[in-house]
């Protein structure tokens, strides 16, 4: 599917001329000047061409040139400049036959630069007039000023070489793009061909290969268009766009376009190999046809993501009427899922009648499509309508196209469509005559409607071919025939033949048969006996040969239950049904048509019923060895042959008995013989007489037990390898499977092949010593087994599995050692014991676990098992302790008095205990304080206590050496500190001035928290000064007024336990003597006089 479009009818850009119209607008234009009135008109010129050359520039193209006639010779190049000086007047330019290339410097020809210019370039009536473009431009540029209402007609002329890079219009570029009055380009009798567009880059908006008309009124008439390519833009013959100014037309008719192409080169979808038409923004009144021309071999290359569409015609939008046109070999290749190959509506209402669509192609492509039918192609906004009724598909598309249809997607009504039909004129010939007239025509379409021949211009030229003549020997006039007037005709002559006849019509890829005949009285050529088996359907046709078809009936007996007969109408019968019964019948048919009315063939017909032979029974049974069996075959069928019984002879003991002619049963039976096992191929056959034997493979067989011949008994030795073998003797299936059950020694593995078991392998393993009772089963695959008990002895030396472990035991308690043995036979010993290592002395027991009491002085002795001098256990100590007890005090004090305190804990015991501390409170513990490691039943707590630190610090106290109950305690560490004493440094006090309790001395703090303050009896207290212990015996006040001067000390002692730790302060106090002031009592001071005198 074509990918959707997401702007505009192609998701490209508007053609960049019209875009570019500001640039455009300052080139030099021959002489005229962009926006300057034209002149009145003039009278009609007109001029010939006579020289080809385009060298120089004349000088009426010479910017701003008023030159309006040509110079001698006459150029190409000089006519039209001086036509374009003319302005709006009207000027004929014949050219001689010849070729006129383009000189690379002068560019395209540019015609037409003031409005209502209007311009012919004539050539002869063969095109032999050329103009070749340089290569680099378009040939011919109309209106490059875009303003609009420039008139040109091209007659006789082949326009080739142009290329179109700027702009598109590789051949002619035109149009009044910019919207000024509507352009009128006129194309008569003149090739378009060859010219190119885009031919480098890959822009979509640079359209029409050979001509690119954006705005006006362009018509193309008895003229060819062909081998231009548009590059990676639409268009590749023809690129037309309406754009709203009034008097705008399309008109295409008796053309022919061919071998135009394009690539696309860009996601958005391009197309229109040979006409692009565009005309969504057309005014009211604007018309647009494409008539009576033909579009062959136009290409598109397109890929999934490089889409491209309308190998012929690409409708964007607007209205279009495609009439009486012929679109063939057109072809989209790489990529045309969901695109038309010959017409693609993506916008737009289009048309299209009386057109032929044939050998159009691309892969997953239609001939015509309507895309916005196609979900996911095209947005909503591009709405289209096609309407393509009586139209040619190269088939007749009803009652059921063929492959060689073409093909539209929905949304493009194409029905009815043109037909080919076929007739014979006399349909049947009569007695005495062998011929007749085939006419085949295309004058009614497929709803039966007539069709006039003035519309078939499609169909010109075209021939129908005539073949599959029947019978054969029949002869026709000629192998093909042209339509003339839509009508095509054929004589046909069947000589000496009589009977049915058929001839084929053929036109593109429509066949039509004509069915006829010449008259004959009916026979049954051909008859014979119809065989039937019962209960099996019956679908047998019986033939005459008369012409007109005979009608077929039973004439004699009845035909046999459950079958009837159906005449077909068409002289043969069908005799149909099942048969219930088995029966030999002779009965009549008779045969009649109207040539021998009243006197009806008639011919004996046999038919015989039989009932098939059926084997009933089952194709297989099983016996086994040793014990009856039978199996009864059982068969139906009328009538039955003898049983006939072949393939491998019976096993001894089994026999077949009945089965004779007309009997349905047979027995197989008997015991088979010892030995007999295995599998017997037989074949049963029996027949009814007409049918092949019906032979059944009937399988016997018969199933024996498998035998265990190997051994019972195995034996073994630890360390030593052993290869024990089982073996069978097979009976049927000779699958025998050996399994082993039970446990094995270590070390010894079971040896399998092919999934059973053939023997024992392995070396046993210390400790694997004893019996092992085994079971082996031989079993195949009918559930026959054998069994055998086999006994495994693994013989091994005595040996020490686990010796006597060390026992520690607290004193006046009992110890008990214990050893493990193996081997097999089991081995026995005695006890030993040792007090230095060296000397072992027996203690007469055997057991293998001794209980003996102890003393301390047991303590370091060691016990053996000995069995042998090479079987001895290691000796076990016996360790003998006296359990642990606290020795150490469970409190202690220490003092903040900046210096390394100490405390021992220790404990007794044998050995000697392990002793831990751990804090209990505060925790964590404090980082001044070290608990140190036990050893020898000790451990030391050290720690220097600092200022802050007094309290209460608890410990729990353990003490273990593995021997009795292990030792607890509680230890608690007071850390005593002195309080601090808050006081003056120091007291300066006048004389004679009172205190009053101020400054105080205080206690605080410490451990323990009760504080005590005393002044120590060295101070010495000012006179008239007292000093007071305060009421908690924690604080002093100082009151009084010394009377006495001079220096004393106060000395203070605080505490908080009678033996604790003290803190001391002394404040120097200073009692002083205020100044005397020594002055008389009075004085006279005289005013201005000297005061020193």
């Amino acid at each position: 599917m074509l990918p959707p479009r997401t702007a505009g009818p192609l998701a490209r850009s508007t053609p960049r001329r019209a875009v570019a119209i500001a640039t455009i607008v300052a080139l030099a234009l021959g002489g005229a000047v962009v926006g300057v009135a034209a002149p009145a008109a003039a009278a009609a010129e007109a001029w010939t061409v006579t020289s080809t050359s385009d060298a120089g520039l004349p000088a009426s193209c010479a910017p701003g040139s008023t030159v309006k006639t040509p110079a001698s010779p006459v150029t190409l190049r000089d006519a039209v400049c001086a036509a374009n000086n003319r302005g709006n007047d009207v000027t004929t330019i014949t050219l001689q036959a010849g070729e006129y290339t383009l000189d690379a410097g002068n560019g395209s020809l540019k015609l037409g630069t003031v409005t209502g210019s209007r311009i012919t370039l004539k050539g002869p009536a063969d095109r032999g007039a050329i103009i070749r473009g340089d290569g680099k431009t378009s040939v011919l540029v109309l209106d490059p000023g875009l303003v609009g209402g420039i008139s040109t007609t091209l007659d006789g002329l082949t326009i080739t070489g142009g290329v179109g890079n700027e702009f598109g219009g590789g051949g002619i570029l035109g149009g009044s793009a910019a919207g000024g009055p509507a352009g009128i380009l006129t194309i008569t009798n003149s090739a378009i061909t060859g010219n190119k567009a885009n031919s480098t880059g890959s822009a979509t908006n640079l359209p029409g290969g050979g001509i690119q008309f954006v705005g006006g009124a362009l018509s193309i008439s008895d003229s060819t268009i062909s081998d231009n390519n548009s590059g990676s833009s639409s268009g590749g013959g023809v690129a037309y766009q309406a754009t709203g100014v009034a008097g705008e037309s399309f008109t295409v008719r008796d053309s022919v376009f061919s071998g135009n192409s394009l690539t696309s080169g860009n996601p958005a979808a391009i197309g229109g190999g040979a006409i692009e038409f565009t005309a969504g923004a057309a005014a009211a009144g604007f018309t647009a046809s494409i008539t009576d021309s033909d579009f062959i071999g136009n290409s598109l290359s397109a890929t999934d993501v490089h889409p491209a569409r309308g190998a012929a015609i690409l409708q964007n939008s607007g209205g279009l009427s495609v009439l009486r046109n012929t679109f063939s070999n057109n072809r989209i290749s790489g990529y045309a899922t969901g695109a038309g190959i010959a017409i693609h509506v993506a916008g737009g209402a289009t048309v299209a009648t009386y057109n032929s669509f044939t050998g159009n192609t691309g892969p997953n492509g239609y001939s015509v499509v309507n895309s916005t039918a196609i979900p996911g192609s095209a947005p909503a906004a591009f709405a289209a309508t096609v309407a393509a009724a009586n139209n040619w598909w190269g088939c007749n598309r009803l009652p059921a196209a063929g492959s060689a249809c073409a093909t539209a997607s929905a949304g493009v009504t194409v029905e009815p469509s043109l037909a080919l039909s076929v007739s014979a004129n006399p349909s049947l010939i009569a007695l005495g005559s062998s011929t007749t007239t085939l006419t085949a025509s295309v004058l009614t379409n497929s709803e039966g409607k007539s069709v006039s021949a003035a519309e078939l211009r499609v169909f010109t030229g075209a021939s129908v071919a005539w073949d599959q003549v029947r019978p054969v020997g029949a002869t026709l006039s000629a192998p093909g025939t042209p339509l003339v007037a839509g009508v095509a005709t054929v004589g046909f002559d069947a000589h000496a033949l009589r009977g049915p006849a058929s001839v084929t019509a053929s036109l593109d890829g429509a066949a039509t048969t004509a069915v006829f005949g010449m008259a004959k009285a009916p026979t049954f050529p051909a008859l014979t006996a119809l065989e039937a088996t019962v209960n099996r359907p019956v679908n047998v046709t019986v033939s005459s040969d008369g012409y007109p078809a005979a009608a077929i009936t039973v004439s004699g007996a009845p035909l046999p239950p459950g079958l009837t007969l159906r005449d077909n109408g068409n002289g043969t019968a069908t005799i149909s049904g099942t048969p219930t019964a088995a029966v030999v019948l002779t009965t009549e048919l008779k045969a009649e048509n109207a040539v021998s009315p009243g006197s009806p063939h008639t011919a004996p017909y046999i038919v015989n019923v039989r009932e098939p032979v059926l084997f009933n029974s089952p194709a297989a049974t099983t016996f086994e060895v040793g014990t009856p069996g039978s199996h009864t075959v059982s068969t139906s069928g009328f009538p039955l042959s003898a049983l006939v019984r072949g393939g491998d002879p019976l096993p001894a003991g089994v026999t077949l008995t009945g089965g004779a002619a007309g009997a349905t049963d047979a027995l197989l039976s008997g015991t088979p013989a010892a030995g007999t096992g295995g599998r017997y191929d037989l074949t049963l056959a029996r027949n009814n007489g007409r049918d092949p034997n019906v032979v059944q493979s009937f399988t016997l067989t018969v199933n024996e037990a498998p035998s265990i011949t190997s051994s019972a008994t195995q034996s073994a030795t630890v360390g030593s390898a052993m290869n024990a073998r089982f073996s069978t003797a097979n009976g049927y299936p000779a699958d025998t499977v050996l399994s082993l059950s039970g446990d094995l020694p270590a070390g010894v593995s079971t040896q399998v092949t092919a999934g059973s078991v053939t023997g024992l392998v392995g070396t046993p393993k210390a400790g694997a010593g004893r019996i092992y009772p085994l079971v082996l089963t031989a079993v195949n695959s009918a559930g026959l087994a054998a069994t055998q008990t086999v006994t495994l002895t693994v013989n091994e030396a005595p040996y020490v599995i686990t010796p006597p472990a060390d026992a520690s035991v607290l004193a006046g308690t009992q110890a008990t050692f214990t050893v493990g043995l193996g081997g097999y036979p089991a081995p026995s010993g005695h006890w030993q014991l040792s007090r230095d290592g060296l000397n072992w002395i027996d203690l007469g027991e055997t057991s293998r676990t001794l209980t003996v009491s102890t003393t301390q002085a047991d303590n370091g002795a060691r016990y053996r098992y000995f069995v042998n001098p090479v079987v001895v256990s290691a000796g076990a100590l016996l360790t003998v302790g006296t359990g642990p007890a606290i020795g150490s005090a469970n409190a202690t004090s220490w003092r903040v008095d900046g210096s390394a305190q100490q405390f021992e804990v220790f404990a007794s015991g044998i050995p000697d205990a392990v002793v831990s501390v751990m804090p209990l409170a505060p925790l964590p513990a404090p980082s001044w304080l070290t608990i140190g490691a036990s050893a020898g039943g000790r451990l030391p707590i050290t720690g220097t206590p600092p200022a802050g630190s007094g309290g209460l610090y608890l410990f729990s106290v353990v003490a273990s050496n593995g021997f009795g109950t292990t030792a607890t305690t509680l230890l608690a560490l007071t850390v005593e500190e002195a309080p601090s004493i808050s006081a003056p440094s120091s007291l300066v006090l006048p004389r004679g001035v009172a205190v009053a309790g101020s400054p105080g001395v205080a206690a605080s703090g410490g451990y323990p928290a009760s504080a005590s303050l005393e002044l120590d009896a060295s101070s010495t207290v000012p006179a008239g000064l007292v000093v007071t212990s305060g009421a908690n015996g924690d604080s002093f006040t100082i009151d009084g007024t010394p009377t006495a001067a001079g220096e004393y000390l106060l000395s203070f002692t605080a505490r908080n336990s009678a033996t604790g730790p003290t803190s001391t302060v002394t404040i120097p106090v200073t009692v002083t003597t205020p100044p005397a002031i020594t002055a008389p009592t009075a004085a006279e001071i005289a005013v201005g006089g000297d005061p020193s005198r």
